[in-house]
């Protein structure tokens, strides 16, 4: 598997070998609070990358006390339901519980393996009710259920395959009423970095416990979407897909840079919903959206001709990105110019909002090494972004209201 390949991966599994012990101890909290938002960071160190948790009664305004979080353990992530958060080891393929008290203790609880399952590392991950959980491997067609109360698996379903056998399943999957979606990435980093000329999403019917992958011809293919509350998923390309067109043999590949939606209550792509986003914010690409309310969302752009310094070894470092409000009404466009130009998002999937506001990180990578990143969080509003503080050798990788 060469460099590229793991760096993508790297994009979408949100998290990186870390050190540590599986076992973790719990930091200071702050008592008795009624909310509660769950933040992991992943920090670079002399030894290694290391994860960290922590629980707050808000998002944090200033770079948290690493000491005062749970360590967790290598090849770590978070996922989170309700008020409790839920940390897989994917060197061990085993998902320990976490429930979080008033005083914002992390306590943890029982731990599931998956190792008799053949489960994948990295492997996509969603919850449905306090006793319905699943963990997707649709390259080797099965969906393993499980109990996220109890902590034990109870079903292992048999799933029609992916279509693509490399593509990459989304690792934030979107629920409404009883249906998962999950993109599903057709491009081919390991052969030219090709792609098909469709976008294709996976249902899952959690009743019925089949899956339907629905295909769309108007964009080659899904990485980014937002899912609003009356159950539409804003979907485009994005950042990778303008990747491959640089950098790729992808002649004749079309309708890059358009925005389209799927209805989750009817199971389809909208007919009557398309938006070109070139003719929209001509001589820019989007890299990532961000939820800010059903009909505002914050998208992240980059130059459409990148500056000569940009190559494919240095592209998710390099290429310089601006913030922007888009309204999917008017399909007026406003820039936080507060955020400034030549930042980026990179591995930060960040999906975090709360009462009209989200979370913008945005990375700086010194001297465009990979392995040094700082970030920067600013707070998104209809109005503006104000920058929070500023993280050194790490980034964030999840961040959720829990309560």
């Amino acid at each position: 598997m060469n460099f590229l390949t793991l760096f993508m991966a790297s994009i979408l599994i949100l998290a990186i070998n870390g050190c540590g012990d599986d076992d973790a101890e719990s930091g200071g909290g702050v008592p008795e609070s009624e909310s509660a938002v769950l933040y992991t960071v992943n920090t670079l160190q002399p030894d290694g990358n290391a994860l960290f948790m922590g629980i707050y009664p808000e998002f944090p305004r200033s770079q948290p006390d690493f000491s005062q979080m749970v360590e967790l353990g290598p090849q770590a992530l978070t996922f989170h339901f309700e008020d409790n958060v839920y940390s897989m080891s994917w060197s061990s393929l085993s998902l320990t519980r976490w429930t979080v008290g008033n005083n914002l203790e992390p306590e943890r609880g029982n731990t599931v393996s998956f190792s008799n399952n053949g489960l994948p590392p990295f492997s996509p991950m969603a919850f449905h009710s306090a006793t319905r959980g699943f963990a997707f491997d649709l390259g080797n067609g099965k969906i393993i259920e499980f109990n996220p109360t109890e902590m034990i698996i109870t079903e292992e379903i048999t799933a029609e395959k992916a279509p693509f056998p490399y593509s990459s399943l989304n690792v934030s999957p979107r629920h409404f009423g009883n249906k998962i979606l999950l993109n599903v990435s057709n491009i081919d980093y390991d052969n030219s970095a090709k792609m098909e000329n469709n976008a294709t999403v996976l249902v899952f019917d959690v009743d019925t416990k089949t899956v339907e992958y629905i295909t769309d011809d108007r964009i080659p293919t899904v990485y980014s979407n937002i899912l609003d509350s009356q159950g539409y998923v804003y979907m485009t390309a994005t950042r990778d897909e303008h990747y491959t067109l640089l950098f790729g043999d992808n002649e004749g590949l079309e309708n890059y840079g358009k925005m389209i939606r799927f209805d989750m209550r009817i199971n389809a792509f909208d007919p009557d919903f398309e938006v070109d986003l070139n003719q929209v914010i001509p001589g820019e690409i989007v890299g990532h959206f961000y939820y800010l309310n059903d009909n505002e969302m914050i998208i992240e752009t980059s130059p459409a001709e990148m500056p000569e310094n940009v190559t494919a070894d240095n592209y998710f470092a390099t290429a310089p990105a601006k913030l922007k409000k888009l309204n999917l009404t008017t399909l007026e466009v406003t820039e936080y110019p507060e955020v400034g130009e030549n930042t980026q998002s990179w591995i930060n999937i960040l999906d975090f909002h709360d009462d009209g506001k989200a979370i913008y990180p945005a990375a700086e990578f010194p001297n465009n090494d990979y392995n040094a990143v700082n970030t920067r969080f600013y707070e998104v509003t209809s109005t503006g972004a104000k920058l929070l503080y500023t993280t050194t050798n790490s980034w964030l990788v999840d961040a959720a209201v829990l309560r």
